[in-house]
């Protein structure tokens, strides 16, 4: 069966992280994979801190930067549609602060993001038990 996934990636200047669009999406088509996603429309827009912040105070009530945001709009065994907003300049300072690459933290960020389409939580100690495990789960295929 063919996949019919539509993966739309908007880097804007100033926001990205020095890493190409086409990388993301095949990193983005990596972990639908393994997430066993076949059909779908993920949008994908990198912002700054001043943009992710206000999004966050509309949508979560923190007044405060994050690295990601999912909003996700429909998901079903293996359809997902949904928007990922990254912070180019905040996964590159917790890349710094973790001693990681900033391509690794971005592939954290993304298995993050992704998991939130398909329904994973982290606002009780057991989703955030069982999301984690899966995130270390799909990081440790796609590094």
């Amino acid at each position: 069966m063919a996949r019919l996934l539509k993966i739309q990636c908007q880097i804007n200047p100033g926001r990205s992280l020095a890493i190409s669009p086409k990388i993301v999406k095949k990193t983005v088509e990596k972990i639908l994979a393994l997430l066993k996603i076949k059909k779908g429309e993920v949008s994908l827009a990198f912002v700054d801190c001043g943009e992710i912040r206000k999004l966050n105070k509309i949508y979560r009530g923190k007044n405060s930067a994050t690295d990601v945001l999912s909003f996700p709009y429909y998901h079903q065994k293996n359809y997902l549609s949904g928007e990922i907003i990254i912070c180019g300049p905040q996964v590159k300072k917790n890349a710094a602060k973790e001693k990681i690459s900033p391509l690794a933290e971005l592939n954290k960020v993304l298995v993050h993001g992704l998991l939130h389409l398909t329904g994973y939580d982290h606002q009780k100690e057991a989703e955030t038990a069982l999301m984690r495990k899966k995130e270390r789960e799909i990081i440790s295929k796609i590094n």
